[in-house]
This record gives C-alpha cells, structure tokens and sequence, in this order.
C-alpha cells in the first residue's frame, strides 16, 4: 500500500500511524475443502483502530492512496454503514466478535483484558460453518495465558499481539 509520506501535511509518525491502522486485525481465511463440495464465500474482516469512514479511497479519500484496500472493496461487500462498537480498542474488539452491545460485553474499556468472554465469537460460529480462522495484527482482548487468547477463541492460527 502506497501511503506516501505526506498524507496529510505530515510525514514520519503520521505515516506509522496510517501504516499500523491499515494492519489488519483480524482476518477470517477460506473456506476448508475437505468439508464438502459447496462453495463459501472467503471472508476478510479488516478492523482499523481510529480509520474513518473516509480515509479509504473506496470511500472518497483522495490525498492518501489506498490502492489495495480499494481493490479489496472493489472485488468484495462494503458495509458502509458499520460501526465501532465504542471508542476505544477493548471494548470495541469484544463487540466485534461477539456480536454483543457494549453494555453486555465483559470488557467494557481498555485494562478489561482479563475478564473472560463466554459468548461465542464469531470465529467460532465461523468454525462450525466448516471455515479454517486467522486472526493477524492487534488482538487486545486477551492477556497471553488467559481464556481469551485466539486460540481459545476459535482461531485455527494467530499472528496476533496479545499485548496493546
């Protein structure tokens, strides 16, 4: 991804913070084969903390060039109309895989990390679906060692940081 080095009037810090928004979080991979001859659909969820609605270039940017994103978007579903589940990471990461409000989630700010989730993620539903799951990038709901690390919550495989 080309985000040059002055987006915006700003350049160094500016373009790290761009470059760590664009990481994907959680990315859910293929379908598994061995399961059957139907066809499913591969599913990439892409979470970017403090990317709005318009810093992409499928959704009007046009000062900082997201040429991948775009042709992601260009060749899957947009959801233009997904929301954070709060404003800050934790909380808004429970909600995510969850699917719960952030008032019933058990991490309902940042430092919650160690409250176990006991509702089913969406990795796992996804799982039973016969889908292999990958989580990439910040994680943030789970401490290394605890219940809520991704493998224990229906990843197949992690790249994730457990650490904020």
């Amino acid at each position: 991804m080309n985000m040059g080095t002055r987006a915006t009037g700003r350049s160094g810090p500016f373009r790290q913070v761009l470059w760590r928004l664009a990481a994907v979080v959680v990315v859910l991979i293929g379908a598994r084969g061995a399961r059957g001859a139907e066809h499913k659909p591969n599913v990439v969820l892409i979470l970017a903390d403090d990317l709005g609605y318009g810093d992409v270039g499928c959704f009007g940017q046009k000062r900082i060039k997201t040429p991948n994103l775009d042709r992601l978007a260009a060749q899957g579903v947009r959801f233009p109309q997904f929301y954070a589940g709060c404003t800050v990471c934790t909380p808004s990461r429970c909600v995510l895989m969850t699917g719960l409000h952030s008032g019933h989630c058990a991490e309902r700010g940042n430092g919650d990390e160690g409250n176990p989730i006991n509702e089913p993620t969406v990795a796992q539903v996804l799982k039973k679906a016969g889908y292999d799951t990958a989580a990439m990038g910040k994680w943030g709901i789970g401490e290394p060692g605890s219940v809520n690390v991704p493998g224990r919550k229906g990843f197949d495989s992690s790249g994730a940081t457990t650490r904020r």
